[in-house]
C-alpha cells in the first residue's frame, strides 16, 4: 500500500477531536472490558517485536522519524518517549502506554515509514 497518499483532513480532524472531548467523561464498564483486551493485545505485540525497546525521558529521535529507521535498521533498537502521569489514556497504566508507544512506533511508523507529521501520524 501507498501509505504517502494518506493524509489527514483538516475538517474532519478537528471534529473529531472536539467529539472526543465532549463525549461523556464516565467509563462504562464496556470500555473497561474493551481497554483491557487491547492492553493484553499490545502487550502480545510488545513481546514479538524484533528489536529492543528503550523508554527513556527526552525526545529519542530529535532529527525526526529517518533517525529512527536507522536506529531499527542499523541497531535493532527502537527508543520511546517515557510516558508521563496525564499523558496516559485513564483506561492504560504508563507502562501499557510505553508499550502502545512502542508498537506504535514498529507497526505505524517504521514498517510504513510514515513520519511524525499529522499525515504520517
Amino acid at each position: 500500500m501507498d501509505y504517502s497518499v494518506i493524509t489527514a483532513d483538516v475538517v474532519r480532524g478537528p471534529e473529531i477531536g472536539r467529539m472526543y472531548i465532549e463525549a461523556s467523561p464516565f467509563v462504562t464498564s464496556v470500555a473497561k472490558v474493551a481497554y483491557r483486551s487491547f492492553a493484553d493485545q499490545v502487550r502480545k505485540q510488545y513481546a514479538e517485536l524484533p528489536v529492543q525497546v528503550t523508554v527513556q525521558d527526552v525526545d529519542p529521535y530529535p532529527g525526526g522519524a529517518q533517525e529512527m529507521f536507522e536506529d531499527v535498521s542499523r541497531n535493532g533498537r527502537l527508543k520511546t518517549y517515557r510516558t508521563v502521569e496525564g499523558e496516559n489514556s485513564p483506561l492504560l497504566t504508563l507502562a501499557e502506554n510505553d508499550m502502545f508507544r512502542a508498537v506504535h512506533d514498529f507497526h505505524g511508523h517504521y514498517m510504513t515509514r510514515r513520519d511524525f507529521s499529522r499525515h504520517g501520524e
